[in-house]
């Protein structure tokens, strides 16, 4: 079983994001994240760390910058890179959260 990302539009609906992986690539992309918190990411390590985020908007902008400024292995920054595409293409303009969830 994996994760999914979901998005709180603001309103009565959850919209659903998407599949980020398994329950190791999670892992294994927030041991990454935990590794660099002292770096502001605020967004990233909520996300991690308590499995949601206040701060949609930020989530995407810091893992650009941690990709860019971080070295990783091909399976996080896979992890990464799907986050930052389910935020793009799911995520509302209005959203105010966004959380994880046991998914498929």
């Amino acid at each position: 079983m994996g994760l999914t990302i979901n998005f709180d539009n603001g309103g009565d609906q959850t919209v659903f994001g998407g599949d980020v992986g398994s329950n190791k690539a999670w892992g294994n992309f927030c041991r990454w994240i935990n590794a660099i918190q002292d770096e502001g990411f605020t967004g990233l390590n909520q996300l991690c760390e308590h499995g949601w985020t206040n701060h949609p908007q930020d989530v995407a902008k810091e893992l650009r910058t941690a990709l860019e400024r971080f070295e990783t292995d091909q399976y996080i920054k896979g992890t990464a890179e799907t986050i930052l595409q389910l935020i793009a293409d799911r995520c509302p303009k209005e959203s105010k959260g966004i959380y994880c969830s046991r998914g498929s």
